[in-house]
């Protein structure tokens, strides 16, 4: 039966099956087959005195379906109605130090939730865990706990679970009717990407310019005397290149970034990882220096979140 499958799939997509994908219809004595409806080879289930035995594709999007589709739900019909669920609050432009100082308060009256800090190139994610307890009573605990991290954390806590900045972003511009622009340097398009990425940002991101040479920079509005008298990556730049991108735009709201991502350009005044960001809105622009470790693309995926986190920041402010 799971050959004839084969075979059938791959005549719907055009193709011959090989002969080498005889294996993935071999079933050892005794074992349950979980259908792939993701992909070609079966999961399998073999029940033995010893305990349990699940074999599942490698390849990730088919693993994690017949694993919540097939694996999971056999699991949980053995637990005896308990449960063991996962909250994650997800915060940026906090270091994991400061976080713990700020988490230390409540972390010592969490009960019987667990805490875990999960530290990443877009900030840090911090999972609460409630163990085989009845599913109401760890629905309960765990949305109170996120409740009480939220309000000590404030803005630098901008999710749950999955939640992304800049879908977070887009939500808050939506409420308020705001739309942004970018200018980019040293992240390359980072921030257009992870806007763009998103479903039904055409009705905020109105576009941006990848001024990475000097030439498009001036084409922003930086003049040649910035240039030569403050850099590429300064304070003046960064606030010159957001105006323009505004002003250029028509957006209620910019970004623009310039910085020193790395390997070499580095020096003792601009030591690698030093980016700038201009902020811009009705009410005027901003320019911030920060400092990212790390690899080249490290200090340009940081830079992109920081680049989301302000535009967020602002569009808060601006329809306040």
């Amino acid at each position: 039966d799971i050959w004839t499958a084969l075979v059938e799939r791959f005549a719907r997509m055009g193709r011959k099956i090989s002969d080498r994908n005889r294996c993935q219809a071999e079933v050892p004595r005794g074992a349950m087959v979980l259908t792939n409806r993701w992909g070609t080879a079966p999961g399998l289930w073999i029940t033995g005195a010893s305990g349990e035995v699940v074999m599942l594709p490698g390849v990730p999007i088919e693993m994690r379906g017949l694993l919540t589709h097939e694996v999971v739900p056999r699991l949980a019909a053995r637990a005896g109605g308990l449960v063991t669920r996962s909250l994650v609050v997800r915060t940026t432009g906090i270091p994991e130090s400061s976080l713990a100082d700020q988490m230390s308060e409540i972390e010592d009256s969490l009960g019987a939730l667990t805490l875990a800090y999960l530290p990443g190139l877009e900030g840090v994610d911090l999972r609460l865990t409630a163990w085989d307890s009845e599913p109401d009573t760890a629905d309960r605990q765990l949305v109170a706990a996120v409740q009480r991290i939220q309000a000590r954390l404030g803005e630098h806590a901008y999710g749950v679970d999955e939640d992304d900045l800049a879908r977070v972003l887009l939500d808050e511009c939506r409420k308020r009717s705001l739309t942004i622009a970018v200018a980019e340097s040293c992240t390359g398009g980072l921030i257009g990407e992870r806007i763009t990425a998103i479903p039904g940002s055409s009705e905020i991101f109105l576009g941006g310019t990848i001024a990475y040479d000097n030439r498009f920079k001036s084409q922003l509005g930086v003049s040649e005397r910035i240039l030569q008298e403050f850099g590429a990556v300064s304070e003046e730049t960064a606030r010159a290149m957001v105006e323009g991108a505004r002003l250029q735009s028509g957006a209620e709201l910019a970004v623009a970034v310039t910085g020193i991502a790395g390997p070499g350009g580095g020096s003792p005044e601009k030591p690698i990882g030093t980016v700038w960001f201009g902020f811009a809105d009705r009410a005027g622009s901003e320019a911030v220096r920060y400092g990212f470790p790390g690899t080249r693309q490290e200090v340009r995926a940081r830079a992109a979140q920081f680049a989301l986190f302000g535009l967020l920041r602002h569009a808060k402010s601006a329809g306040a």
